[in-house]
């Protein structure tokens, strides 16, 4: 579900800025996990309202968005381990592209929850994406390396420390 959920409560609070989101989050401890892939969340009247049904009590604004955070960042471990257990392949490095890229604490904590390297951008990759893909197409570009290196040079990559 990924950033669903906090798009929602930030709507329901008033569209309060990510960081603001992200600040709440971080000023709080731990206090539950849910399933973010759980349907209960696609599409709930009241988010705040699914999230604390779902966690059996009533919780203030900063700790849903605490929990939020701890959920996606077990949820993000929990697939690449589920992902290495079917490939039998351990994997160093998590690449977070797109919009999530830009959420510095949610990536802290992926990194964390799960005890890989995480590298985060370029922000809009899919555009990235397509158009090199059509520069390889007509052979302005030799092949996925060149792209790959190009876009190193071209758009803001980072380390998650």
């Amino acid at each position: 579900m990924g950033l669903w959920l906090i798009q929602s409560v930030k709507k329901e609070l008033g569209n309060l800025s990510f960081e603001t989101l992200a600040q709440m989050a971080k000023c709080k401890e731990s206090c539950g996990i849910i399933d973010v892939n759980d349907n209960r969340f696609l599409s709930p009247k009241n988010m705040i309202d699914e999230i604390n049904k779902a966690l059996g009590k009533s919780l203030s604004s900063a700790s849903i968005m605490r929990v939020i955070y701890d959920s996606l960042a077990k949820s993000y471990a929990d697939a690449i381990a589920e992902l290495e257990s079917n490939t039998g392949k351990k994997y160093k490095m998590l690449n977070i592209i797109g919009g999530g890229s830009q959420d510095s604490l949610l990536n802290e904590m992926t990194a964390k929850a799960t005890g890989k390297k995480v590298i985060t951008g370029p922000t809009e990759a899919t555009a990235i994406g397509n158009l090199i893909m059509q520069m390889i197409g007509v052979c302005e570009l030799k092949d996925l390396n060149e792209a790959r290196q190009i876009i190193k040079r071209s758009f803001d990559i980072n380390e998650v420390k």
